[in-house]
């Protein structure tokens, strides 16, 4: 039956609940006996009615008769009572039609399932059929005819009609909330959200009022290990622990530790629902209820369960993808894509991205395996959430960690003391070396933006070898600009011939003979000149530096073929970049530029710089072989700036070492530079190398070098740079003279 309009129940607010006019199961009045309103204005019917009616029962309970003696108090008392199963009304009473018109504000209310019985003492104020059709009347008797055997009968057919109708409204408005509810349960995206409301519903639809859990089980062997995912009313503070915490002698948790060992569910004591979600999970709803629920609330719940079944296992995929878009698998921690969205939450208070490169992770990847280099991220992470100013470590890259670095913390100066720490893995003490950047996180800003910022930064440091924060800034953007766009004015003037080449020689001292002379790539950007420092760097960043390199060997060619005669047995020294000595193709490419340019391979000298080597020895080592197989000079440029001269310099085919201009330039009152430029010509002459002493601007330089022995040399007391017509000038000076 359908009551008029009752207030709502209140539920919390975080649990959506299908507000509806229908009574739910969970107000449903008490069903013990069958409210029956007896409408006449006649005080003998009513005595004639309770004579009969007032001890009997029909269908298994008693009756309860309700008497009104008007049809305004039976308006009153069917307020008071929506749950009134049969009306017995008189047609005639206040008016000749008094009892038709209650019937019709019955119906008019929406009372659908009331049953009506109409009886008069007077027959001809019988209803027509088509009124009796349409208000639903279930009976129309005189009062004549109702004796105690047909008003028995009578009622009795009256009350299993509206057990039917009262049996299929149950069921639908029962189907009618699964479904909303599932609607809105299948919304909830996290376990602990769909469980709770999976408990609400439960209770709502089976009118169960009290304590209830739902636990997590997998196949184990300990059903008290199970998790308490949801907890309502006494047990909400178990969420998150086990069943096995529960205090003993709890009729609930017995329930459901029964229920998880057997996988059954039960509606006899508490309410115990056993649902399994693929692939190996079962979820194990209990609530507690007295009393048994009848056979339409278990038939709900059984539809209900097939429902949320489905729901734990859409849960599960969700977060299963959940874990896997915002969570590194390797290290457990939260990963770029977790940064980027927690990054939103912290755009008004001051809080900046750190973005750490751990150095020294390639290194102990090499060096100790996978697990190992791993395990430091971890350790290194837990450094940063396990002190005072902890804060949340994400792993935005492979060897790049992340950090929200929030105001008036002490994340600041836990950052910076990493590079002092020994962090222990798998019972190694190990040093990292780290490269740091950082930029705000404005309101409103582009997290992948600010993040880019902050790596620019981090890379910046990594450049410079800094241990200290580096701070992005907006100069830090027109510098990263202008390398574009030297990049591709770089780009355009090799396409276009106006990179050229010129020519310094390197002499023979003793002699003052020309024995050769190196290449050197010179650019004039719009008239103006571009320094060498600047462009080529940018060169080997950008893929261009084997071009400038093929041009030095054609320029070469072009120069020595020019010399004829004058040029025999001299050579033109190329320098070639670090990343292209490390081409796994750098020797195919050499023999194809040596026989298009018609260059003899003995006239070319391949420069190479020794921080060059140690990038990847065995590969530079492998080309340097080929090349002097071919027939080119190899030599090392900046002798001395090096990281590992003396161990590698006697491993490599080379044939000669110029020593840098640094050793040169106070040589002749430092008596340190004197020492050096000594043992290096000494390593030279040792290991049967050539060797050549760089930036000579003095005659006081060059005799202090000879007096060494040194033969040849190279700087501005020879010669500058100079284009191939301007070389051929001093050539033919030298030869004059």
């Amino acid at each position: 039956m359908q009551p008029l309009k009752p207030q709502p129940e209140a539920f919390p607010d975080d649990i959506a609940i299908i507000e509806d006019d229908t009574a739910s199961p969970a107000t449903r009045p008490d069903r013990a006996r069958w409210k029956i309103l007896v409408v006449d204005d006649d005080s003998e019917v009513h005595s004639v009615t309770r004579f009969v009616l007032g001890h009997t029962e029909l269908l298994g309970r008693p009756l309860d008769l309700i008497e009104a003696t008007s049809s305004m108090d039976a308006q009153q008392e069917l307020l008071r009572h929506p749950d009134i199963a049969v009306i017995l009304l008189d047609v005639v009473m206040e008016e000749h039609d008094s009892g038709l018109k209650f019937a019709r504000w019955v119906r008019d209310a929406g009372l659908s399932d009331v049953r009506i019985i109409l009886r008069t003492g007077q027959p001809g104020y019988a209803p027509e059929l088509d009124v009796i059709r349409e208000y639903d009347i279930n009976d129309y008797r005189a009062k004549s005819e109702l004796t105690q055997t047909r008003l028995i009968t009578s009622m009795t057919s009256a009350l299993r009609s509206f057990q039917q109708i009262e049996t299929i409204e149950r069921s639908r408005r029962g189907l009618e909330m699964i479904v909303a509810s599932c609607s809105q349960l299948f919304q909830k995206r996290e376990l602990a959200g769909f469980s709770q409301g999976v408990l609400l519903q439960i209770a709502s639809l089976c009118g169960v009022e009290g304590d209830g859990l739902i636990c997590a089980s997998t196949d184990q062997p300990v059903p008290g290990n199970a998790r308490i995912v949801s907890g309502v009313g006494g047990l909400s503070s178990y969420i998150g622990r086990n069943l096995s915490d529960l205090p003993e002698g709890s009729e609930l948790k017995a329930a459901t530790l029964e229920a998880i060992r057997r996988n059954l569910s039960s509606t006899d004591g508490p309410l115990v629902l056993s649902v399994d979600a693929p692939p190996d999970q079962r979820f194990v709803a209990s609530l507690d209820h007295a009393k048994p629920l009848d056979a339409m609330d278990s038939a709900l719940l059984r539809v209900f369960a097939a429902n949320i079944a489905v729901g734990f296992e859409n849960v599960g995929l969700i977060e299963r993808l959940d874990r896997l878009a915002y969570w590194d698998e390797t290290t457990g921690l939260p990963n770029r894509n977790s940064l980027l969205r927690d990054m939103a939450e912290h755009g008004a208070d001051g809080a900046n991205v750190a973005l750490l490169r751990v150095v020294s992770y390639s290194d102990t990847l090499v060096a100790f395996g996978q697990a190992m280099a791993t395990g430091l991220l971890g350790e290194i992470a837990a450094s940063l959430t396990g002190d005072r100013g902890a804060a949340t470590v994400y792993r935005y890259a492979e060897d790049v960690l992340g950090v929200i670095v929030k105001p008036d913390t002490h994340q600041e100066a836990l950052i910076a003391s990493l590079g002092h720490r020994q962090f222990s893995v798998a019972r190694q003490s190990l040093k990292a070396r780290f490269a740091v950047g950082s930029a705000p996180i404005e309101r409103g800003s582009d997290a992948t933006m600010t993040c880019d910022q902050a790596y620019a930064a981090m890379s910046l440091a990594a450049v410079d070898g800094r241990e200290d924060i580096v701070q992005f800034d907006a100069k830090m953007v027109r510098d990263a600009r202008g390398r574009i766009e030297m990049i591709a004015a770089l780009r355009s003037a090799l396409a276009d011939g106006e990179v050229n080449i010129a020519f310094q020689p390197l002499v023979d001292m003793s002699s003052g003979a020309c024995a050769g002379f190196e290449a050197l790539a010179r650019w004039n950007q719009k008239g103006a000149p571009v320094s060498p420092g600047e462009f080529i760097p940018l060169a080997e960043q950008s893929g261009l530096s084997f071009e400038i390199f093929a041009l030095g060997v054609r320029r070469s060619a072009e120069w020595l073929n020019r010399l004829g005669k004058i040029g025999q047995g001299k050579y033109v020294s190329v320098n070639l970049a670090a990343c292209d000595l490390e081409r796994e193709d750098l020797v195919p490419l050499v023999v194809n530029l040596l026989g298009r340019s018609q260059l003899p391979p003995a006239s070319l000298q391949i420069e190479i710089t020794e921080q060059s080597l140690i990038r990847d020895f065995a590969l530079s080592e492998r080309n340097l072989r080929a090349l002097k197989n071919l027939g080119c000079r190899i030599a090392i440029d900046d002798f001395g700036t090096g990281y590992s001269s003396l161990s590698y310099i006697g491993r490599l085919p080379v044939d000669v070492l110029k020593l840098d201009r640094q050793f040169i330039t106070d040589i002749t009152s430092d008596p340190s530079s004197q020492a050096i430029a000594s043992l290096t010509f000494a390593l030279s002459r040792r290991l049967g190398l050539e060797i050549l002493a760089e930036g000579i601007e003095t005659a006081e330089q060059q005799a202090c070098l000879e007096e060494i022995g040194f033969k040849y040399a190279q700087g501005y007391r020879f010669g500058r740079p100079m284009a191939p017509d301007q070389l051929h000038d001093w050539m033919m000076q030298r030869a004059k003279a």
